[in-house]
């Protein structure tokens, strides 16, 4: 090989690891620090609109929010996630909520969904997660019929991985 192709190939791969490093840093490395939301089960209210909205038929909740069911995240092999979950029914809708106490391990592209026999139903991933940590509230568009499903899911779309598991049971 000739001087100047080897000087050639060298200037190649140091300008590929500069963009790589470049990409890494810009947008892979905000996705894997830790984040807190502070959402609470208050902020979940009868007459309370937001996007995406739930049509199913169902009875009216003046008095507020209802807990429907609850369940505790647990990581899948080799991931670190923790923290209560409950669906919870107000004003017509459901919402998945994520307890205080949720964590999980700082990962790209991390959603929310349900399935059932430790298995995502990938149809059913609604919302990117807000935060690795902390209280937060997620409307479950009126497509996904929770009643279907008895687990619900932290999954990270990018790596076509499960990262946490919670079976919801009935109070």
């Amino acid at each position: 090989m000739t001087r100047v192709r080897k000087i050639g190939l060298i200037a190649v791969v140091t300008g590929l690891v500069a963009v790589t490093a470049f990409i890494l840093y810009a947008y892979a490395i905000p996705y894997l620090t830790r984040s807190t939301a502070s959402e609470s089960l208050s902020d979940i209210s009868p007459g309370q609109q937001t996007s995406g909205g739930n049509e199913q038929i169902m009875q009216e909740t003046p008095a507020g929010p209802v807990i429907e069911r609850t369940g505790q995240f647990r990581g899948a092999p080799g991931k670190q996630v923790s923290g209560g979950v409950s669906l919870v029914r107000s004003d017509g809708k459901y919402y998945l909520r994520l307890e205080s106490s949720f964590t999980t391990t700082p990962a790209p592209d991390l959603y929310v969904g349900f399935g059932n026999g430790d298995t995502v139903d990938t149809n059913t991933l609604f919302a990117r997660l807000k935060a690795t940590n902390g209280g937060q509230n997620y409307e479950i568009p009126s497509s996904i019929d929770v009643t279907q499903f008895n687990q619900a899911f932290i999954y990270c779309k990018i790596f076509v991985q499960t990262y946490g598991i919670a079976d919801l049971d009935n109070i």
